[in-house]
């Protein structure tokens, strides 16, 4: 299986458990790794038989600018969902990181792997 990969993706979002959470967009930064057979977009060279990351993200972004979540786990979770439904993808990896959330780190997260693993 091969895999297209997201990574670095910089958004902000409101997540989290405290107040001051849920009134402020706080940074985030996601890794998306996707089990998806390439082999027809590589012997044609069309789009329509390649995952388009582009959209992708954009389904990312239009996903957490609808809803709020407290734990970053929900929020990686439920990404991963939509991403699975949305884009028929076999196997996917998603990394969140909370680059603020921890001052003395440079960052605190939660990844997960659903379906085929790579």
């Amino acid at each position: 299986m091969d895999t297209v990969f997201i990574r670095g993706l910089k958004l902000e979002t409101i997540v989290g458990c405290y107040a001051w959470e849920k009134d402020m967009p706080q940074p985030i930064e996601l890794d998306i790794e996707m089990a998806w057979d390439n082999s027809q977009a590589a012997q044609t060279d069309k789009l329509k038989y390649a995952l388009d990351y582009d959209q992708v993200v954009k389904r990312v972004v239009s996903h957490i600018d609808e809803h709020r979540f407290q734990l970053v786990e929900a929020l990686v979770e439920s990404i991963a969902d939509a991403i699975m439904n949305e884009f028929n993808v076999t196997g996917i990896r998603v990394s969140l990181s909370k680059p603020n959330a921890i001052p003395a780190a440079n960052s605190t997260g939660v990844a997960i792997a659903r379906g085929v693993t790579f």
